[in-house]
C-alpha cells in the first residue's frame, strides 16, 4: 500500500541533509543490519523497496541472486537505506545528481 506524505520543500531538504549524515556516520559503525520486516511487514513491499534499491545501487542482479538464495528481504544496512531514502527524495524534488 503507498501513502503519499506532503513535506515543504524546507523540510524535504532537510531531511535529505540528516538522512545523508547519518548515513555517513552509520556507515563507520560496521555492517548494522535493519529489520525491515517491522517497518515493512508485506513481503511483496519489501521485495519491490529491494528491486527499487538495487536498481538505485547499480545492482539489479542482485535481487534475483538473493531471491535465489531464499531471501525475504528482512535485513538490510541501515546506512545504505539512509541514503537510498535521501535519494528518493531529491529525486521527487528535482535535485542533486541523477544516476
Amino acid at each position: 500500500m503507498a501513502t503519499t506524505i506532503t513535506l515543504t520543500d524546507a523540510e524535504a531538504r532537510l531531511l535529505i541533509e540528516l538522512l545523508d549524515l547519518a548515513s555517513d556516520s552509520f556507515s563507520n559503525h560496521g555492517c548494522n543490519d535493519f529489520d525491515l520486516t517491522k517497518s515493512v511487514p508485506d513481503l511483496e513491499d519489501r521485495r519491490a523497496l529491494m528491486k527499487s534499491y538495487n536498481d538505485y545501487n547499480g545492482s539489479p542482479e542482485d535481487l534475483e541472486d538473493n531471491e535465489a538464495h531464499g531471501s525475504q528481504h528482512g535485513l538490510h544496512m541501515d546506512s545504505a537505506i539512509m541514503g537510498y531514502l535521501s535519494h528518493r527524495i531529491e529525486e521527487q524534488l528535482g535535485i542533486g545528481e541523477v544516476q
